[in-house]
């Protein structure tokens, strides 16, 4: 199973690990902390952002809900651990969720106003997906918490629901949002995104894709050229020969009477 494993002071570590069925959070903690080098290695835990909680030492990783590419967080022990995913903040009422592709547990708090969704640096909602274009698309999130999303003209399309947005399109919580590789949701602040699989892998229906229709190219054929006409030999030209030809038969007549 791949993970992406966060904590503090530290960029994200993507690693590879085989997971038996009653493998439990306390036994992957241990692994990680020792792993990572962490101090204190007894008292970390295991925070699932996708889940919005923190994972009980003796459950079963599988049976909690974690799945292949989540992101987990190692935390102290605390109300919520002592930091949170990256993009996770209080005081926001929505958060937008990545349910699907590489960057699969990301999860961003939306609070009032308008978030940029892209793969930069600049981007409020930076979303780790090489198929997102710089700056892809644009949720806005109104005063009544109504949320409206944009495409910025991204170079692969933002489709809703499996059709792609002509615009800017309201965006009902809870929707499928497809862009690059990635799967994303906005849902109520805390809401679990649970697998239906017990084999740490999510299952789903992919929204159908609606083919773009073909754009219809014209081509301007320039017209034949017109038929070229044979130059006519004008007729002083024509006999010009002929007239040089009685005259000098008339001279060579002559110089033989004499």
């Amino acid at each position: 199973m791949w993970l992406s494993i966060e904590t503090s002071g530290r960029e994200p570590t993507e690693i590879s690990v085989d997971l038996e069925p009653g493998t439990t959070a306390a036994t992957l903690t241990k692994f990680l902390a020792e792993f990572l080098r962490t101090e204190d290695r007894a008292d970390w835990l295991l925070y699932a952002p996708r889940l919005a909680r923190t994972l009980d030492p003796g459950e079963s990783l599988l049976q909690a809900g974690v799945c292949f590419g989540d992101r987990l967080d190692l935390v102290q022990p605390g109300p919520v651990g002592k930091r949170l995913s990256s993009g996770r903040r209080t005081g926001a009422s929505l958060d937008l969720v990545v349910v699907g592709g590489p960057a699969a547990g990301q999860r961003f708090a939306l609070t009032m106003g308008d978030h940029i969704v892209g793969r930069t640096a600049d981007c409020g909602v930076r979303v780790e997906d090489p198929a997102l274009s710089r700056q892809h698309f644009r949720i806005a999130v109104s005063n009544s918490g109504e949320l409206t999303i944009t495409d910025l003209g991204s170079a692969n399309g933002t489709f809703l629901d499996g059709k792609e947005l002509p615009g800017s399109t309201a965006l009902p919580i809870g929707s499928i949002v497809e862009a690059g590789r990635s799967l994303i949701r906005v849902v109520a602040s805390g809401t679990a995104i649970a697998p239906k699989g017990t084999d740490g892998r999510i299952r789903f229906n992919r929204p159908p894709r609606v083919r773009r229709p073909a754009r219809n190219k014209q081509i301007v054929v320039p017209s034949p050229p017109a038929r070229a006409e044979k130059p006519r030999l004008p007729w002083i030209t024509a006999l010009a020969p002929l007239a040089g030809g009685i005259g000098l038969v008339a001279v060579m007549r002559g110089q033989t009477v004499e």
